[in-house]
């Protein structure tokens, strides 16, 4: 805030007359009876009209007989209202108005700007200050001293001026009130359905929300995402981020993709808005499609107030009965907001959120507990807010892209409070038969909450987390009274409460008129509320809260006493006695009557009920929380497997006291699960429920014209199961077999979804994350079809290249037989074109065509072209024609020399909204739209980007303009196609391509700039990553490209955050005609000995001779080459290293290049050649894969010896590209010398199926890899060391290896290269490992293993092999059973490592030379690690008893008491001469070491307050706290409180234990007071948690 000195006066004359109180926002003014201040004769006043009693209808309408419009209602006993000319003082007086006032300027003024705080946002950059205004109806515009006015809406005005000014607009006579503008709306940033109790209300299909309509407001328009497919309509503007999206799913989704993302209301509606036009349009929208409940999750100034926008918020939920507001609370504690009692108080985030009718929502954990963040109450005049809370933590809901993801704040809060009101419309709508106010719904919601933190309501949670069963139960039952009260009415109703409830709860709710903005106090109807017990004749009072600005009054229980403040009272009494209980409501002071109320109700009668999990729910076994509502000590907890004829129990513990439990669901697959809770007789049950796993690994096989192939991850014990997909709205189940390979007659017309089920004896399981199931054919299995897979050429035209343009199309037989003589067709313009291709294709091939009879364009805007294949008898007409859009560029056509450098271009701006920001570029220069043609726009900017970290400070060379990608404001992994204009290049010689880029940041994405020639795009450069904080140039020869016109293509690509700002300058092609650049590679710079190679030109500038030097000597040009070729071939006939000398030559000259040792040639290593993939480095073995898809990869699997071990594999299991060839190639090695060199390998692999299986071939070269031959092939069954698998092939066990073995002795040449090659057939993964080459004829060696006779735990050993054989190398890994992760060791040893877990663990190993190769494996059993722990009990007065608690159990204890005492007894018993504070240490010994503890005892004999003997350790702990009792204490209970006294967590016992361990974990570290109650008294203890 800025603070400014104002100077407003206001003068009243005084009397001796008694004063009244006028309470404003700007100050207190009192008033003397029978004064009539500043009334106008001439023209109409406005001011304020104020009584001596409560404003009563006969003392308005002697008001409204005079002409006097009444407005709002101001506290106490006042209205603001209008006088129309000739109305006098003594008019008022008869008319029984005790007192009258004009407005002064400070009272126009609102509370911060009549002390001087402007608040930032309204401060702006030329130090004027931007306010809105209320006006009269004859107010006149022209006001000079103002800049920029414009009308908003119902007389409110905006506009800016100087500070000085202020007191002028102020004494403005039609000017009514005056405010700082609202703050610029921020983001605020399956536990939520279980914890609102949302899907235990679900549970038959019932209330998903269904027609009912939300409309939400975020950060730009949303999906796609098919979770709200049928049921979204968007209103608003380009996306800038996916806070939307996950709003939108918490409020609705269904859950399609991923079952556990659907939101709250998945049945529901929503019309979606840029904030805030969900609010300011719903007055028309709430008839136009039928709003019933809004979402905003955005800040609105932090506790500003009662605002115009308040109020508007207050207008719109009664004026449109059924509507509901729903807002975040806010992510502001810890600021301090001005309330008046620092950072933790007071800093709800708004403004339209604290307005009485609408909904502020907070934000906890699953677990209850209030997230840190979420601001507190109250609201600026002292009412509650937060009203509700919600899960807004770590909430999992729908994100971009078909996906999903997790987000914290009451952002996500809020939505799971829209979806909750919108369920209970939908509920009201079946069980009521009609539409529900806005204000009954929220009475409901606020009465049946689960109260949290302190008793009763608080400013930090409100009235508690919401509970769908518990108002939905009021809402069936019919459970409220409504009627209308005036001033002084006074109505009753009673209701019996029947014998054994819990609980009472009522509540008097109203839709208060809305407030004026000059007043201090919102609140008009003043109501009020009493519940009696007619039986005892006792009265209560509602809860009232202390608003009094002090951090600790604000944290009080509440009291009950009379609400002045607050349009809602609730009353709520624990076990009720039974009889007649009556509702008093009390119409105090109701100035702007009749007021509409509810009285709601609802009485406790079952001690508890099981929330979640629910009837018919399918579970999954492992960790879930099981939720409650009702009592939570003394249950006793059972589980069915099957339908109840036999009960298991369990422990399940309440979570912080709450009704929560974790459970583990056990992994017994069934379709009769019940689970039961007990207590004193009364039994809350739900079942039966299905228990099946989640089943995963769904793939689509193939897709044909009427059917679909699906195959998913068997599921143990399933019976049978079931295909869902995708309709118009939701998932729908189409098919159930007993295989989990499916063949479903079904016909994809769109593209959508598939998913699936496990079932047991036909009940569903829970459903898979699904996968996209396009629409079309793919992979199908028929004899006969031929695809028309993409039209190649045209896809691209500009104004400057030739008309005439070549067709070509991708042709591809996907069916299983060879196909010939094969029709296709064009449609351009209406004009057909037929032609046949005359080649065989066989299966799975693909050719590109090219029609002899091309197009001619015509048009000057996008275009298209049609294609297709004709073949007779395709048994698949879905893939035979594709549309093709081709983009036009209209252009000039520019010369040489080219440039651009953008100094020319108009800024864009570097707003951070992603494709909202269209930029026009200049010269011909071209973006495409945003939205449709790509995401967003390259703009020009000179000077430094919007984001830190990332982007260039200024163009190339330091200074002008440049483009570049904002990608800041969410904008991450978009598209920016940027075309430049026709450049000619007919008459170039030698051009070249200049240009610069920066790429600048963490989060980097990439850059790809292309050239077109009016047939083909070529890759000029393709770029990623992080480049560093500097310009990078580029040069590229384009003198390929000679004679034609090109135009460029700059596609920038942003990364995952805002650090990605791609920027591009100085773009120039000129005709660099001149001395050749002389230039040359070779096609290996390794060749070997007398092997031929070729010297590659790769020199600039269309050199025409050549003339190449090597040195030394000892080469020779081979197969016709010479030294003046361009590229000659040449063999080298010594070891050793060669300089080249390439001379270029054209007839402007000519260059020379020397590379010096440019050719190595050198001995090729001997055997052994060892491969062992021990490490993640493949050596001297490369990997080839020509089409860059799925190729070898290394990973870690169970290998030959049963070890975890290194292998390279082939994932053909998820690889359809059938006939691809993947290779991996050895490095060259000499065998001569050798009598039986053998290549030996350790293969793994099983087919899917007989009709889908891969192929490894072993291919080998003897003429240093010029040519190979196949030495070894083998294919499915032959190839197979297990069974089939139609799951994922994975070995894990020796027996799933084979060791195969390839001669090499007959090889006519020494020089050795072999090669393995994967042939993809779309089986299942091929594993190799181990690959060696050896001398089987000569003898192996031996050596030995080395390993301690005991390895303990956590305790370093030492291993290694020895042998005699000093040839011999070696290596190990070591994995722990069940881990993932290797570690390896090279070399024979000796090495070192350490045993960090209490499990098995393998040690492989290897020993290899020329003529041996063995690997092998030892299990390694750790001995348990020594754990040294005791415990304290406390024997009577200062003896305590000591029990060691170590593992494994020691064979020697020393123990040292701390006050110069010690035992070596395990168990000793020790008393200490005084209280005080002992530091214990005991020291035990084991065959695995010595180890030791300290424990400090900090109250031995004595706790703080001196009230009973109790130990409390370790203190400071970091989880758990020990508590010595002393003995049985009988029945207790333990308190944790933070240091401001707020209960954290009670626990309570039967019988107390002698020592009790408290769990800490959860609580962050500081310090914390814990309390023991028991029948003697209690003791409390401070203690500290790290």
């Amino acid at each position: 805030m800025k603070r400014f000195l104002l100077v407003l006066i206001t003068a009243f004359s005084v009397t001796a007359n008694a004063q009244l109180k006028l309470n404003l926002k700007s100050g207190t003014y009192n008033l003397n009876e029978g004064s009539y201040l500043q009334i106008q004769s001439s023209s109409p006043t406005y001011g304020v009209a104020m009584w001596d009693h409560a404003v009563l209808a006969e003392d308005k309408k002697a008001l409204v007989d005079l002409g006097v419009e009444l407005f709002h209602y101001l506290p106490e006993n006042a209205f603001e209202v209008r006088l129309p000319k000739g109305v006098s003082a003594s008019d008022l007086k008869a008319a029984g108005v005790r007192a009258f006032t004009a407005w002064t300027p400070r009272m126009k003024l609102d509370g911060p700007l009549s002390i001087g705080d402007i608040p930032s946002w309204a401060v702006l950059n030329d130090g004027n200050i931007a306010v809105q205004f209320l006006t009269a109806p004859e107010f006149s515009t022209a006001l000079r001293y103002t800049k920029g006015m414009l009308p908003l809406q119902d007389g409110w005005y905006t506009a800016s001026l100087k500070i000085k000014d202020l007191e002028k607009l102020a004494k403005e006579p039609h000017v009514l009130f005056i405010q700082a503008i609202e703050e610029p709306g921020t983001i605020e940033n399956e536990n939520s359905r279980a914890s609102s109790r949302v899907a235990f209300m679900q549970q038959d299909g019932e209330f998903t929300g269904e027609n009912v309509v939300v409309g939400v407001g975020d950060d730009g328009d949303i999906g796609p995402h098919d979770d709200y497919r049928g049921r979204l309509t968007s209103l608003a503007g380009n996306s800038i981020g996916d806070h939307g999206d996950h709003v939108a799913g918490t409020v609705f989704a269904a859950g399609n993709i991923d079952p556990d993302g659907a939101g709250n209301a998945t049945g529901a509606t929503m019309v979606y808005y840029d904030y805030p036009q969900n609010l300011s349009n719903i007055d028309n929208h709430y008839s136009l499609y039928g709003i019933r409940v809004t979402n905003s999750s955005y800040s609105n100034g932090c506790n500003a107030g009662y605002t115009a926008y308040a109020q508007q918020m207050d207008k719109d939920v009664r004026d449109n009965p059924a509507l509901m507001h729903v807002f975040s609370a806010g992510n502001s504690n810890g600021s301090n907001c001005g309330y008046g009692a620092g950072s933790q108080w007071g800093n709800v985030t708004g403004g339209h959120k604290q307005g009485k009718n609408v909904v502020a929502t907070a934000n906890i954990t699953y677990l209850d507990a209030i997230a840190p963040s979420s601001s507190r109450g109250p609201a600026a005049d002292g009412r509650i807010k937060p009203d509700l809370a919600a899960v807004g933590t770590n909430v999992y809901s729908t994100i971009d892209g078909h996906t999903y993801g997790f987000k914290t704040g009451t952002s996500m809060a809020a939505p799971g409070v829209a979806g909750f009101f919108t369920v209970l419309h939908n509920a009201h709508d079946e069980l009521q038969g009609d539409t529900a106010t806005g204000g009954l719904l929220k009475a409901i919601a606020m009465n049946t909450a689960d109260d949290l933190g302190n008793n009763g309501p608080d400013f930090i949670f409100g009235y508690g987390r919401v509970n769908a069963r518990r108002a939905i139960r009021t809402i069936r039952d019919t459970a409220w009274f409504t009627n209308s009260i005036t001033t002084g009415d006074t109505l009753t109703y009673d209701i019996n409460v029947p014998n054994g409830a819990r609980e009472l709860r009522a509540m008097l709710y109203w839709t208060d008129k809305e407030g004026s903005t000059f007043a201090s106090k919102a609140l008009v109807n003043n109501l009020d509320f009493t519940v009696t017990d007619l039986t005892g004749s006792t009265t209560y009072q509602p809860w009232v809260l202390n608003p009094t600005p002090n951090n600790v009054t604000l944290n009080n229980l509440a009291v009950r006493a009379t609400d002045t403040l607050n349009n809602a009272e609730q009353v709520t009494l624990d076990n009720p006695s039974s009889g007649d209980y009556r509702f008093t409501v009390y119409g105090t002071n109701v100035p702007q009557g009749p007021q509409t109320f509810y009285v709601v109700y609802d009485v406790v009668v079952e001690r508890m009920q099981i929330a979640y999990p629910f009837t018919g729910q399918s579970l999954t076994p492992g960790a879930m929380v099981v939720r409650w509502d009702g009592e939570t000590n003394g249950l006793s907890w059972q589980f069915s497997s099957n339908g109840g004829s036999s009960w298991n129990n369990l422990t399940l513990n309440p979570i912080t006291g709450q009704g929560m439990a974790n459970w583990t669901v056990p992994n017994n697959p069934t379709d009769e699960a019940y689970l039961r809770v007990i207590k004193n007789g009364d039994t809350s049950t739900v079942g039966p429920m299905t228990i099946m796993p989640q089943p995963s690994g769904l793939t689509v096989d193939w897709v044909c014209p009427d059917s679909l192939k699906v195959t998913i991850n068997p599921v143990t014990s399933a019976t049978d199961y079931t295909a869902y997909i995708l309709g118009t709205k939701y998932m729908d189940s189409v098919f159930t077999a007993s295989s989990n390979s499916m063949v479903i007659p079904y016909v994809v017309n769109t593209d959508t979804w598939i998913s699936a089920s496990a079932n047991y004896n036909g009940a569903p399981g829970k459903r898979s994350y699904a996968v996209d199931l396009p629409s079309g054919t793919q992979n199908c299995p028929l004899p006969r079809d031929l695809e028309l897979k993409a039209v190649m050429n045209p896809q691209f035209v500009s104004s400057c290249q030739s008309s005439t343009i070549d067709v070509a199309v991708q042709v591809r037989n996907p069916s299983t037989s060879t196909l010939d003589t094969l029709p296709v067709a064009y449609e351009y313009l209406g004009s057909v074109v037929r032609d046949t291709i005359f080649d065989s294709m066989a299966p799975y091939a693909d050719t590109v065509f090219v029609f002899p009879n091309p197009i001619t364009w015509s048009g000057t805007s996008n275009g298209s072209i049609r294609a297709w294949t004709e073949l007779s008898g395709d048994m698949n007409g879905q893939n035979d024609t594709v549309d093709q859009t081709i983009t036009y560029l209209n252009s000039s056509l520019y010369s040489l020399p080219f440039l651009q450098d953008f100094n020319a271009f108009n800024n864009c701006g570097t707003n951070t909204n992603c494709g909202a920001t269209v930029c026009n570029l200049g010269g011909d220069w071209t973006n495409l739209s945003n939205g449709s043609e790509d995401d967003i726009d390259w703009r020009t900017n000179g000077g430094g980007t919007a984001s830190n970290g990332t982007g260039p400070s200024s163009g190339f060379g330091n200074s002008g303009k440049y483009l570049y990608l904002e990608s800041s404001g969410n904008c991450n992994f978009q598209d920016a196609v940027l075309y430049s204009p026709c450049i000619d290049l007919s008459g170039a010689i030698a051009p070249e391509l200049d240009f610069a880029y920066h790429m600048y940041g963490a989060t980097m994405g990439d850059l790809l700039v292309e050239i077109f020639d009016g047939t083909t795009w070529t890759t000029l450069l393709s770029v990623s990553g992080d480049q560093g904080n500097s310009w990078k140039t580029v040069n590229t020869d384009l003198s390929a490209f000679t004679g034609d016109t090109v135009l460029l293509r700059f596609t920038g690509t942003t990364g995952d955050d805002y650090q990605s700002d791609v920027a591009i300058d100085n773009i120039a092609i000129e005709d660099k005609i001149g001395t050749p650049i002389a230039d040359f590679t070779a096609s290996t710079s390794t060749p070997c000995l007398n092997a031929p190679m070729t010297l590659l030109d790769q020199s600039a500038k269309s050199p025409t001779s050549w003339n190449w030097t090597i040195t030394p000597n000892t080469f020779s040009f081979v197969n016709s080459t010479s030294a003046s070729s361009q590229n000659p071939q040449v063999s080298f006939s010594a070891l050793g290293s060669y300089t080249v000398t390439l001379i270029a030559t054209n007839t402007y000259g000519s260059d020379t290049i020397t590379k010096t040792n440019e050719i190595v040639v050198s001995a090729l290593p001997s055997l052994p050649i060892v491969q062992t993939f021990t490490t993640n480095s493949l050596g001297d073995f490369t990997v080839r894969n020509a089409d860059n898809g799925t190729t070898w990869t290394r990973g870690d699997v169970d290998g030959p010896t049963g070890a975890k071990t290194g292998v390279m594999y082939m994932g053909y299991f998820n690889y359809n590209t059938v006939g691809t060839t993947d290779g991996l190639l050895s490095p060259k090695f000499d065998i001569s010398g050798y009598t039986n060199p053998t290549l030996m390998f350790d293969v793994s692999y099983a087919p899917y199926s007989t009709s889908y299986f891969d192929q490894l071939a072993v291919v080998v070269s003897d003429d240093c890899g010029s040519t190979f031959d196949t030495l070894y092939l083998k294919a499915g069954t032959d190839l197979s060391t297990a069974g089939t698998s139609t799951s994922t092939f994975v070995p894990n066990d020796p027996s799933d290896w084979r060791t195969d073995t390839v001669s090499l002795a007959n090889l006519s040449s020494n020089n050795v290269q072999f090669e393995f090659v994967g042939i993809c057939g779309y089986g299942n993964n091929l594993y190799l490992d181990n690959i060696r080459v050896i001398d089987l004829a000569g003898t192996p060696s031996t050596a030995t293993l080395n390993l301690p006779a005991l390895i303990c735990e956590d305790e370093p050993f030492n291993f290694g092999l020895s042998s005699t054989d000093t040839t011999l190398a070696g290596n190990f890994s070591l994995n722990r059973q069940g881990s993932s992760i290797v570690n390896t060791f090279m070399g024979m040893g000796a090495h070192t490592s350490t045993l960090t877990s209490a499990t098995d663990y393998y040690l492989e190993y290897v020993y290899y030379n020329e003529n041996t190769f063995v690997a092998d494996s030892a299990l390694l059993v750790p001995g348990p690690k020594l754990r040294p722990q005791f415990t304290l009990g406390l024997a009577g007065g200062l003896t305590y008893n000591f029990q060691d608690n170590s593992t494994p159990t020691p064979t020697a204890w020393f123990w040292d008491f701390g006050d110069g005492n010690s035992s070596n007894q395990q168990n000793p018993q020790h008393t200490y001469a005084a209280n005080g504070s002992y530091t214990v240490k005991l020291i035990v010994t084991t065959d695995c070491g010595v180890d030791s503890t300290i424990t400090t005892f900090n109250n031995i004999g004595l706790d703080e307050e001196g009230t009973m003997p109790m130990v409390f350790y370790p203190n400071p702990t970091n989880d758990i706290l020990s508590i010595a009792t002393g003995g049985d204490l009988g029945e207790a209970s333990i308190e944790i409180y933070s240091m401001i006294g707020t209960l954290l967590q009670r626990s309570t016992y039967a019988a107390l234990s002698e020592t009790v361990q408290l769990d800490l974990s959860s609580l962050p570290a500081g310090m914390y007071t814990v309390k023991v109650h028991t029948s003697t008294g209690t003791v409390s203890q401070n203690v500290s948690k790290l």
